[in-house]
């Protein structure tokens, strides 16, 4: 299962928010991400881990050489949990609005301002 907080921080950096998004388009190898974000190989791996962690990428090595791949399913099970929220929210925030529209009760008369 996914912790929806990890992948959020995760995505929260651009360097791994643009390393996701590259991704998604093919696999790539840690020097290729490490290039293409212009941050060194270390800062890269340090990056790879965090977005490990969360579950978003896989790392493959064949002989010296690691290759990243994307998790898609870590984003999709992400999203079900973002449309889950958002409709639970939305029903909420709607009784509440619609509490604030309703006349409410008093048990007292309003006072006379004169």
């Amino acid at each position: 299962m996914v912790n929806h907080v990890d992948v959020f921080a995760a995505l929260g950096d651009p360097n791994r928010a643009h390393m996701v998004t590259r991704l998604a388009t093919t696999n790539a190898t840690v020097s290729q991400l490490a290039r293409e974000t212009s941050i060194s190989l270390p800062a890269t791996l340090k990056h790879l881990g965090v977005l490990e962690e969360a579950g978003l990428v896989r790392r493959v090595k064949q002989g010296r050489t690691v290759t990243v791949s994307l998790r898609p399913e870590a984003l999709v099970e992400t999203e079900a949990w973002l449309h889950r929220t958002r409709t639970f929210w939305t029903t909420q925030l709607g009784q509440l609005a619609a509490s604030f529209e309703t006349p409410s009760l008093s048990p007292h008369p309003p006072e006379d301002p004169s």
